[in-house]
């Protein structure tokens, strides 16, 4: 695993308006993280809301939740004013419309919770998301495999209501190196879940069972993928955009730390 600092240095120019940079990044790469794209008070405003609906990091309420979600509190329309109003901000939407290369009038949102993730010991459950099996997410979002690379249909959407100081927990994925990477042959079906595997969101339980089931594909998985995983220092407010078909996994949180992101697709 590395740490990609080059992320860091991607910056919204003005107004939503991505650089050309970073559109070229999501388009070829598979990904792009952007700063200050979204205003900090209103980020703010969100974790607030979070802050008071959550249990504390640390808690006995905080123990049972170990899976991604919000038990529907915070999916769109919500109980707060700020995630809404975060789902629907015209920055957002004209980023997401530039990456897409439609009008905004063309998006669909299909996703949009905001959700916590605690530091604490790992699990032996398959469904544990302390240290996520690396994947593609089109399973959970669509009936259909995505189409062939250079045709996305779809923008995946991080924002991150925390910073990597103080609870880690990185969104690790793997860039994808031009049309001929072996990390990314077509179709994308060498991950639990898919092509008659079963779910398997722990990363240990996953590689283990792969490793007896299906060889070939626990042998590519760490070859062409957790070799070259790379994660990035993401602050608060930073917005990752990537693909329904980016390789990409959840890595731990901090022990006794709490990470808020917001997630959400368009198509």
């Amino acid at each position: 695993m590395t740490d990609n600092t080059a992320w860091t240095d991607s910056v919204a120019a003005e107004a939503g308006q991505l650089t050309n940079e970073q559109i070229t990044s999501w388009r070829q790469r598979g990904f792009t993280l952007v700063h200050d794209l979204l205003p900090e008070t209103l980020l703010q405003a969100a974790a607030r809301d979070a802050q008071e609906h959550f249990p504390a990091a640390g808690s006995e309420a905080a123990l049972s939740l170990t899976n991604f979600g919000s038990d529907q509190k915070f999916v769109f329309p919500a109980d707060s004013s700020a995630c809404n109003t975060i789902t629907l901000h015209p920055r957002l939407l004209k980023a997401v419309a530039d990456l897409l290369s439609v009008e905004v009038g063309l998006l669909r949102l299909t996703q949009s919770d905001l959700w916590p993730k605690y530091g604490r010991a790992p699990s032996d459950r398959d469904y544990d998301n302390h240290d996520q099996r690396i994947h593609c997410d089109y399973p959970n979002h669509s009936l259909t495999h995505p189409p062939q690379w250079h045709e996305p249909d779809a923008v995946e959407i991080i924002i991150y209501l925390s910073d990597f100081d103080e609870c880690a927990g990185s969104t690790a994925v793997v860039p994808r190196q031009g049309s001929d990477d072996p990390a990314y042959p077509w179709p994308i079906v060498q991950t639990p879940g898919v092509n008659g595997l079963p779910y398997i969101n722990n990363k240990a339980n996953a590689e283990a069972f792969l490793e007896v089931n299906r060889p070939e594909d626990a042998q590519f998985r760490q070859e062409h993928l957790y070799a070259r995983e790379e994660t990035a220092r993401y602050k608060f407010g930073s917005v990752l955009f990537y693909r329904h078909d980016t390789w990409h996994r959840g890595t731990p949180v901090n022990p006794g730390a709490l990470r808020f992101v917001h997630n959400l697709t368009f198509k």
